[in-house]
């Protein structure tokens, strides 16, 4: 029910030597509203979901409410024509000390810092230890222009 993330610049590719698994992703934004609430449709491969998600003050890092239910491919492709906000992206996997890391990159915009690359792990509490991986670059995770939504929309 909680997301608790934290979210990172890549420093350099010595991470694609590790890749266990890739997701070719498009989501999409039906609504968010200026608390920044969102509803995200989302294609993961052939899985597809809809989220809720809606910012809480918990913990040290960045924490989500976030409510996830499948839905249909038919679903996903009536949503998606109604979004006025989307992207693409390409989600690699990789394990580093016993935790999964999820490198994406967007393939159709670019990042606030000029890049393509972000990566993200997703903690199990606020005070959870992670060690950081040799390419992992400069903590953005409450740097809001670095959320996909703001992505999206081109924000500063």
């Amino acid at each position: 029910m909680y997301e608790i993330e934290r979210k990172f610049l890549i420093k350099d590719n010595s991470w694609i030597r590790d890749i266990s698994e890739v997701l070719h992703i498009r989501q999409g934004y039906l609504m968010e509203d200026a608390s920044k609430k969102s509803l995200r449709i989302r294609k993961s491969n052939n899985d597809y979901t809809m989220t809720f998600k809606m910012p809480v003050v918990k913990f040290y890092t960045h924490t989500d409410i976030e409510i996830e239910k499948s839905i249909t491919k038919e679903e996903f492709d009536l949503l998606f024509n109604e979004c006025e906000y989307k992207l693409a992206k390409i989600r690699h996997i990789v394990y580093h000390d016993g935790r999964k890391w999820e490198i994406d990159m967007f393939t159709d915009k670019i990042l606030p810092n000029g890049d393509v690359y972000m990566c993200e792990i997703e903690l199990n509490s606020g005070d959870d230890k992670i060690t950081l991986p040799s390419w992992v670059g400069e903590e953005v995770t409450h740097n809001r222009k670095y959320k996909n939504i703001n992505i999206v929309k081109g924000a500063s």
